[in-house]
């Protein structure tokens, strides 16, 4: 080792800097996954998303001169007929707030002389949005508890609205929160529910949600459904095959109500995959980044010790011709210094 130690230096150093590098690629790694694995407080199994779309004036089903109340009452009777179809489980109507959507609404929180540190979402939900992705309280609430809550037009924060003072959320409950920004909104917290994460790769201390009722919105202000109302479903586990192919074949004659029709329809499946592509691409790469080092690793001191073996090839055979035997040494080959042929 010492004689050969510049070769074994270079090798030495090659090591540093691989495991430098292997180093910040695990713990990377080990980070995204963890977070992927944290729960995620919904639930999108089985559930859709049908985009809506709205006739145009050139249109020979077009129905001129609808109000917003008149859209309103389109909107809510599409629900009717799509929660009355055989194996739908639950319907709800959102403004900006399906998981794996980026597009939100926010709102800067705080109570008394606290601010939360972080925006929190704020969705805008009907109470069956909570049904169909199976929101749940802090301390194990079902969904339709956290529902009877939005009805009776309290809101939902999660309970990690105020960490950062360490505040224990209970008390928070009953009590009125108030909005920062501009708008100056006060309203009562009815239950405090899990951490809603942006998506499988953000963290829970930085997801804050506050949710409340649409339907105290669009009730005395229709106009806020005109602009690209969101409606969900989940389907039963036994009725959920062929869903889209199903709900687009009834589109024309079931799913159109005055001027609106469903467009689209989207398994929350895609929607989660295609809104995380970029990061399911970066993890992809830095495994096989691993990967790629290991293996060089590998390779790298195989190569060395396999070179050494090979230069040493002709030492071996030179002992061999001088008398050396396989497995033993003479006393005169070991006075004189000789490794013996194994």
């Amino acid at each position: 080792m010492w004689n050969e130690r510049r070769t074994n230096a270079w090798l030495l150093l090659e090591l540093i800097v691989v495991s430098v590098v292997l180093w910040y690629v695990v713990d990377t790694l080990y980070c995204r996954l963890a977070t992927y694995g944290d729960p995620r407080g919904f639930d999108t199994e089985h559930c859709y998303l049908l985009e809506l779309g709205k006739l145009r004036p050139g249109s020979p089903d077009y129905v001129p001169g609808v109000s917003p109340a008149g859209h309103r009452d389109a909107v809510l009777e599409l629900c009717e007929r799509i929660r009355r179809r055989p194996g739908v489980e639950a319907v709800s109507l959102s403004l900006a707030s399906y998981p794996y959507n980026g597009s939100n609404n926010s709102i800067f929180l705080g109570y008394d002389s606290l601010r939360a540190r972080y925006i929190a979402v704020h969705r805008m939900v009907s109470p069956d949005f909570l049904r169909v992705f199976r929101y749940r309280g802090a301390h194990g609430e079902p969904p339709e508890l956290l529902a009877s809550v939005l009805e009776r037009g309290d809101v939902l924060v999660s309970d990690n609205l105020f960490d950062d003072y360490g505040v224990d959320m209970d008390t928070l409950v009953g009590r009125t929160v108030h909005s920062l920004n501009s708008d100056g909104l006060q309203t009562r917290v009815g239950a405090l529910i899990e951490p809603v994460r942006y998506s499988d790769f953000h963290e829970a201390r930085h997801s804050l949600t506050l949710v409340e009722n649409l339907e105290s919105y669009y009730q005395d202000a229709p106009g806020i459904l005109m602009d690209s109302p969101e409606l969900c479903l989940r389907m039963r586990p036994e009725s959920d095959k062929d869903v889209a192919a199903l709900l687009m074949g009834d589109s024309d004659r079931q799913l159109r109500v005055g001027n609106l029709y469903v467009r689209n329809v989207r398994s929350f499946a895609d929607i989660r995959r295609s809104y995380q592509l970029l990061q399911t691409t970066e993890l992809r790469n830095l495994a096989v980044v691993m990967g790629f080092l290991l293996l060089n690793v590998f390779l790298g001191l195989l190569g060395t010790f396999w070179f050494r073996t090979q230069q040493r090839r002709g030492e071996l055979a030179l002992h061999r011709a001088m008398g050396a035997r396989r497995g033993k040494c003479s006393d005169g080959w070991w006075a004189r210094g000789l490794c013996c042929w194994p």
